[in-house]
């Protein structure tokens, strides 16, 4: 990783982001960006002149617009199950207007179908770094859905043990 950023070192420290590693087991809409993007360590980048078949490249998850559905989801698949999850740091870095309006997070463990709720819905700011104090409401946590109300963008998610900000 020679002459690139790690994402979220002077926030987190040595903490490790525990969706690193994670697969995109199901995605409502990639329409714009991959979903797999918001688990990258690094920072994200932007090039205002890099445009695709799609539209405006952004290093993140963007959904296509006026979404029909209540909100579009990304589920992913941990590296192996967690159970202490105290922190959620949400980036909308780079997308300003077209950032998603609001997140929510829901967790499951192996074998289940039920989803638990373990941030609710909150409202995002674009261009910003939102951090969450949550309490893990499930044990071994296998899966992850990130909702993004009604849609739009976000650059980042991470997941941490830790509630110790170094900011």
């Amino acid at each position: 990783m020679q002459g690139k950023q790690l994402w979220l070192h002077p926030i987190f420290g040595s903490d490790t982001n525990l969706l690193l590693g994670a697969k995109v087991a199901e995605c409502s809409n990639q329409h714009f960006a991959r979903a797999e993007n918001i688990t990258s360590p690094l920072r994200p980048r932007f090039d205002p002149t890099l445009f695709g078949q799609q539209g405006k490249v952004m290093d993140s998850w963007e959904s296509g617009r006026h979404n029909v559905l209540e909100f579009d989801s990304a589920v992913f698949e941990l590296r192996q199950p967690v159970s202490h999850i105290k922190s959620i740091i949400v980036s909308t870095e780079y997308h300003n207007g077209n950032h998603g309006e609001f997140v929510g997070i829901d967790v499951r463990n192996k074998g289940s179908q039920e989803w638990t709720v373990m941030l609710p819905k909150n409202q995002l700011r674009g261009h910003s770094m939102h951090v969450f104090g949550v309490q893990c409401p499930i044990d071994d946590v296998t899966h992850v859905r990130v909702r993004n109300y009604p849609d739009g963008g976000i650059t980042r998610v991470g997941l941490f043990e830790t509630r110790n900000f170094h900011t």
